[in-house]
């Protein structure tokens, strides 16, 4: 400690005489913004709160802001909630000397529900929404924002469980820290989008993500300042299916260790979107080009005979023998007349639509796109159209 901080006896004398004044002085007080700015500038004078003076806090969401008003927001707290001048002093500095914060990134799953909790890995899960804290932007994300009035479903919650470390940096350091803060937060979402594509072939109905939120406890010192709203999402119309949480755990592995990354998120991307879609040709058209991007991939002729390709390629890559390579081959076929159709016509017609099912083709991309994971890289299609193993 420099001669300049008065030692830690100052900070509980300081934070005693706020607890001695009766309530209704105090809140008359700390609604007085020129009292916040004189005391925080005691605190900062005094231990430990001079350690977090003059720096740079990291935000859960890739933000940041400067160090000022987080003591004195934190000891007003502790002191309405009549915690003792030693023990908020002993918490502070505990807290500040860890230099972490554990925040919970809480997500909600669109079309996904779950009765309770179940563990993805120990720092991932899904919990019914019911158990995520009450919180005003929780009521958000869960709601179905196609009315305009609150509405909170049934939807599960994804919960990704991190630390934040460091929080305090100094405020000359802050531009590395913020880039490598950055970086964190683009691979949890990255994790995130992953489980939702790993969902696409394990969920029954549409699915998507919804709005995300950072929560964290309150009695953590660096919460100050930050929004814990990540983003509201977007209007959702579907049902909702039950998580089967082994199957989307084995595709979110296959996923992360797929070679082509591109091409497969391409793939399951347009499935997802098959699924939302409520227009009969928008979804054959992208549910067609998730089949040719699956069984497309890395192919220099690929605009050539596309249909008779899928169909080949398909029934090579999912049937067992001739009868099932067959009735493969007929369904690639429809579907591929029903992308077509949707296409070049914008919708399905008469004919195409006595032959083409969207459940079937579905079903068919669900399974290729499946296999192809299960193999860990695209097929050579050549080898494996002429009988090999591919």
């Amino acid at each position: 400690m420099d001669g300049n901080e008065a030692n830690a006896g100052e900070a509980i004398e300081l934070i005693s005489e706020l607890g001695a004044l009766p309530r209704e002085q105090l809140l008359a007080r700390i609604n007085d913004s020129s009292f916040r700015v004189e005391l925080e500038a005691k605190l900062s004078k005094t231990s430990p709160f001079s350690q977090v003076q003059d720096n740079w806090l990291l935000h859960p969401d890739g933000g940041g802001h400067n160090s000022v008003g987080v003591a004195s927001h934190w000891v007003i707290e502790r002191v309405l909630l009549g915690e003792g001048p030693d023990l908020i002093v002993n918490e502070a500095a505990r807290q500040l000397s860890a230099n972490t914060m554990v925040v919970l990134e809480v997500t909600a799953v669109k079309g996904v529900t779950v009765s309770e909790q179940q563990n993805l890995t120990r720092d991932v899960w899904f919990i019914p929404n019911s158990l995520v804290s009450n919180h005003h932007y929780a009521d958000k994300i869960f709601s179905d924002t196609n009315f305009d009035f609150p509405f909170r479903s049934d939807w599960a919650a994804l919960v990704q469980r991190f630390v934040l470390s460091p929080v305090a940096v100094p405020a000359e350091g802050r531009i590395k820290a913020i880039e490598q803060n950055s970086k964190a937060v683009d691979g949890r979402r990255g994790q995130r989008e992953d489980l939702l594509r790993a969902l696409y072939l394990t969920v029954d109905g549409p699915v998507e993500l919804g709005g995300t939120i950072q929560l964290v406890e309150d009695g953590e010192i660096f919460r100050f300042g930050y929004s814990m709203l990540g983003s509201v999402g977007t209007k959702f119309v579907g049902t909702s299916s039950a998580l089967d949480l082994e199957a989307t755990r084995k595709f979110s592995d296959l996923l992360s260790s797929f070679r082509e990354r591109p091409a497969i998120n391409v793939t399951l991307d347009r499935l997802g979107r098959a699924t939302i879609e409520r227009d009969p040709a928008d979804k054959a058209i992208d549910l067609g080009l998730a089949l040719e991007t699956a069984l497309m991939a890395n192919d220099p002729t690929a605009n050539q005979e596309i249909s008779n390709k899928l169909g080949t390629r398909a029934a090579w890559l999912l049937g067992k023998n001739s009868a099932e390579r067959r009735e493969i081959y007929g369904e690639a076929s429809q579907l591929y007349s029903a992308r077509s159709d949707g296409a070049h016509r914008g919708i399905i017609t008469a004919k195409t639509a006595r032959k083409y099912k969207f459940e079937n083709g579905r079903r068919l991309v669900r399974n290729c796109i499946a296999k192809i994971l299960e193999r860990g890289t695209f097929p050579d299609w050549t080898d494996l159209t002429l009988g090999g193993d591919g």
